[in-house]
């Protein structure tokens, strides 16, 4: 994550701000940002576009979320039952 936001140019800080790293150990990526710079790599695909397998996971896993979603309660009061 770190060497890909370098290479499209997010600055030191935003990465610093995001990983915790110190300007030391940003060096290294920075070197290996400025060599894949130069490959223009563009930004991330989301996983599913980059790989295209992942495509049928991804719409299932969004009808499950959106049919668990609609199951929630409204924040009506509901009666509880107690077992004994």
């Amino acid at each position: 994550m770190v060497t890909i936001a370098l290479a499209n140019g997010r600055p030191e800080e935003w990465v610093r701000r995001r990983t915790g790293h110190t300007s030391s150990a940003l060096e290294r990526y920075c070197r290996v940002a400025s060599t894949l710079a130069e490959l223009t790599p563009g930004n991330w695909q989301p996983l599913d576009a980059a790989i295209p397998e992942l495509a049928a996971v991804a719409s299932k896993d969004a009808a499950a979320n959106a049919a668990a979603a609609s199951e929630k309660p409204t924040g009506q009061k509901q009666e509880s039952l107690i077992i004994s």
